[in-house]
């Protein structure tokens, strides 16, 4: 197996979903508790929390908790700033790769993973498929997001253009057009290499600042930027082992099936 670190982010919101959902993880995966764990927290403001609720939650995870400031004031909104620090935690890795789990995240069943064969031809990036882009939670359209990331490219890696802007659909899909694109990535339960992310880090903050993204997704930026510097990525199926779900009451819902019914 890699050799990998797990990775959280968490304020006072998200904290919520961890408390729910994490004994899915230890009952079907327990071995995720022999494998170090970072959590880089909120520690400001209405979304502040502290260490020791981390602690109190992660059920005697090996955890380093670890604040997360990062450009303070600078973001549109929360969501931003910790999606931002899912890239930036990167410095703080010591493992090849990390595994990002998203607190909404739902383990439902034994399963062997992950698998030595995602591995092979040295992908960065390795991680749940999904079907199109959004510009979510910012203030940018979606060619405005799609331009800003192009640019990005030829700043930083001088190849051809991937040609996002013409593939732009124009029926809506929730809260934005369809981008057609094969092998999009997204980061739920995703694995990355933790040089390369550490390299985009940098680039990142080169181009925009201190702890900022070039738009507001953790998984759009770095692949976008794998796409443009050629680098490799993978969509896996994961639906035998895991889900994930949008509200706490959706989570809570899952866990009662899954047996665990003094979920509050």
């Amino acid at each position: 197996m890699i050799d990998f670190t797990v990775v959280l982010g968490l304020d006072r919101g998200t904290l919520g979903y961890l408390d729910i959902n994490i004994r899915s993880w230890q009952k079907f995966h327990p071995w995720l508790w022999e494998r170090p764990w970072i959590a880089f927290y909120d520690p400001d403001g209405e979304y502040g929390i502290q260490a020791s609720d981390i602690r109190r939650v992660c059920l005697g995870a090996p955890v380093t908790c670890v604040p997360w400031v990062g450009a303070k004031d600078t973001y549109e909104n929360q969501r931003e700033k910790m999606l931002s620090g899912h890239v930036y935690v990167s410095r703080l890795v010591r493992t090849e790769w990390f595994l990002k789990i998203d607190v909404d995240s739902i383990a439902i069943a034994e399963w062997d993973w992950p698998k030595d064969e995602w591995f092979d031809g040295d992908p960065v990036l390795v991680g749940p498929s999904w079907g199109y882009w959004r510009s979510k939670g910012s203030k940018y359209t979606l060619d405005e997001w799609v331009e800003i990331l192009e640019m990005f490219g030829d700043r930083n890696f001088g190849t051809p253009r991937a040609g996002w802007i013409d593939r732009i659909g124009s029926r809506d899909h929730r809260k934005g057009p369809k981008l057609k694109d094969k092998n999009r990535w997204v980061s739920w339960l995703a694995f990355q290499r933790t040089s390369w992310v550490r390299e985009m880090s940098d680039l990142f903050e080169k181009d925009y600042g201190t702890g900022m993204l070039p738009v507001p997704s953790h998984d759009t930026s770095l692949w976008a930027a794998a796409v443009r510097s050629g680098a490799k990525t993978l969509s896996v199926g994961v639906k035998d082992g895991w889900t994930n779900r949008v509200t706490k009451n959706s989570c809570r819902e899952i866990m009662k099936e899954l047996g665990f019914d003094d979920v509050v």
